[in-house]
């Protein structure tokens, strides 16, 4: 049987490291020639989509010639049937099971469509998706941070409008797919713990060294950024309610400052008193 196993989560959820403990799984592949490579997001089915629609030259640049299908499968034209053939040769070569993942995929509908089409008209194949969510405070800060001078998303704002648009189309495709929602923070507390959920959800084997370079990194990431522009982001009703539903809180900052607050005194305490206490 084979097994397409599919990552959905907005941008600067974790998708990174998620990636990172598949490609090291003795018995995944992903969709790249280089099985080494850092990180990669073919995005396939976004690609596929806009081929099929007209648009091809990002699905050979980009899809087929990291996979090393450019010649065999070039044409100035795809429809669904050429696709679905370009995968079924994708599972005789990678298979039998696939790791894929792009932020990309949780906004498109058409991706999904025809990802669900492909597997419908499959009786062999498997198909596993979960989604990744992160407190979208801390997400939205670092896509600030990090792309701030070169995306689209010029604001905070339209990052918020973003996000809320992704999520809820997550809420709908529940309907239609099982979809098994992890917490990042989870993941970098007690990676032990919610990788060997993550594999058994996913009908893998678990061992240690999967999530050995999973840490606890960058939560709080909001509260700590030099950024004025999101020192002063008013969050909108809407992503304040979007944050209670999946069990996130802007107080939990308030909290998280002041303990920061009383260690730093603490530490300065420290070194003064005794100087003080030699000197005077």
């Amino acid at each position: 049987m084979k097994k397409l196993i599919i990552m959905l989560s907005a941008k600067r959820c974790g998708s990174t490291a998620i990636f990172n403990l598949f490609q090291k799984h003795v018995n995944v592949k992903i969709l790249h020639k280089d099985q080494y490579i850092n990180n990669w997001e073919p995005q396939f089915w976004l690609y596929a989509s806009k081929a099929i629609n007209g648009d091809v030259l990002d699905f050979k640049n980009r899809v087929l010639k990291s996979l090393g299908f450019e010649k065999k499968f070039s044409k100035k034209q795809y429809d669904e049937d050429t696709i679905f053939k370009i995968f079924d040769k994708i599972f005789d070569v990678y298979g039998p099971v696939i790791f894929d993942k792009s932020p990309q995929y949780l906004g498109s509908k058409d991706s999904l469509d025809l990802l669900n089409k492909y597997v419908g008209l499959r009786d062999d194949v498997n198909l596993v998706i979960f989604a990744f969510i992160r407190n979208p405070l801390d997400a939205i800060t670092s896509q600030h941070e990090l792309w701030k001078h070169y995306t689209k998303e010029i604001s905070l704002e339209e990052r918020e409008e973003s996000w809320l648009k992704k999520y809820e189309h997550l809420e709908k495709i529940q309907k239609d797919f099982n979809i098994k929602l992890y917490k990042y923070e989870n993941f970098c507390l007690e990676p032990k713990k919610y990788t060997k959920d993550l594999m058994n959800y996913c009908g893998l084997s678990f061992y240690n060294e999967l999530c050995s370079h999973l840490k606890a990194k960058s939560l709080g990431r909001y509260s700590l950024t030099p950024y004025r522009s999101i020192r002063n982001w008013k969050i909108s009703i809407e992503l304040e309610e979007h944050m209670k539903k999946y069990g996130y809180s802007k107080d939990i900052y308030k909290t998280k400052l002041i303990d920061k607050l009383k260690t730093f005194l603490t530490s300065i305490k420290r070194i003064i008193l005794p100087l003080y206490q030699k000197f005077f």
